[in-house]
């Protein structure tokens, strides 16, 4: 009999969740932290409010280009770097070519990193640490096009912004401070236009 069952006693409903809690447990010695939200200095109430962002599933996440930079200005003037990563769900991944057939948009989700992931960014946010519940909460209630421009509007900085090269500049800057020697220049090939 080449099927046994696990012998993972599991505790609840959500085996997966639990399986991977303990994975994180049994791994805690070797696994890096270094992209870790708690890296930042940023306040307690602050931090609940990003990690609120990895919440969002559905429709508000498929809105987000798939790599985001988010600048946060703390009330200390501090500016920090994370990066917005959206996590594109599949029914399966067997082939290349027409994706729309197994997307799972509904399925999607949002992983918030420290830092700066990905030199291709697709879109730039810049927000006060004070304004990270509006953005927090605006990003979860995104349901169509419309919605991800006003966003956008608020938050955003496009290509077509007066500010956009000094932003791109202090972008550089924080993520030369915050990832010495990882640092790069971005390539802003894939910024879109919307």
């Amino acid at each position: 009999d080449l099927v046994k069952k696990p012998s993972i006693s599991y505790m609840t409903n959500d085996p997966k969740t639990e399986l991977l809690q303990l994975l994180k447990a049994r791994l805690s010695g070797s696994l890096s932290s270094k992209y870790s939200i708690f890296n930042a200095p940023l306040q307690k109430d602050s931090l609940a409010h990003l990690g609120s962002i990895e919440q969002v599933k559905g429709t508000a996440s498929s809105l987000l280009p798939e790599i985001s930079h988010l600048v946060i200005t703390t009330s200390t003037g501090e500016e920090v770097i994370f990066t917005l990563l959206a996590n594109r769900a599949h029914s399966n991944i067997t082939s290349l070519l027409r994706e729309e057939t197994t997307r799972l948009p509904e399925e999607d989700t949002i992983t918030l990193a420290y830092g700066v992931i990905g030199n291709y960014p697709n879109a730039f946010f810049n927000v006060n640490e004070e304004d990270l519940v509006s953005f927090s909460s605006q990003l979860s209630k995104l349901r169509n096009e419309k919605d991800y421009r006003q966003f956008k509007d608020q938050f955003g900085i496009r290509r077509t912004n007066p500010d956009f090269w000094r932003h791109s500049d202090k972008v550089h800057e924080i993520f030369k401070q915050q990832q010495p020697t990882a640092a790069a220049v971005l390539d802003y090939n894939r910024l879109e236009n919307r």
